[in-house]
């Protein structure tokens, strides 16, 4: 596999009210191969030396839906490739449990 001179960067921030996600997973994934960052305090990335390829591009937040896209990185493909993504707050479907109590007879504790 050939190795370019390819730097991915950008910013994550909230869809909605487009404030920097800090923590913010980025990852690519060829063949099984991870290589990616956290974003910083302004929610930026950088994921350096890239080789040529094919990759799944993944983007994870605590509370926030994951962004997957295909990036396809070739010859034409620029040195400085920027990419800003807006994630969107995720909607938790939880299951309902409902708790019940009883007053049952008192037992002696030995």
């Amino acid at each position: 596999m050939l190795m370019a001179a390819i730097r991915m960067n950008g910013q994550i921030t909230d869809k909605d009210s487009n404030e920097p996600l800090i923590g913010a997973n980025v990852i690519m994934v060829q063949n099984n191969t991870l290589n990616g960052t956290a974003t910083d305090s302004l929610g930026h990335y950088v994921i350096s030396n890239i080789s040529l390829g094919k990759y799944e591009l993944i983007v994870s937040y605590i509370g926030y839906d994951t962004y997957k896209q295909e990036i396809i990185i070739n010859q034409k493909t620029p040195q400085e490739y920027n990419l800003d993504i807006a994630l969107s707050v995720s909607s938790l479907i939880m299951d309902e449990y409902v708790v019940t109590a009883s007053r049952g007879r008192k037992e002696k504790i030995t």
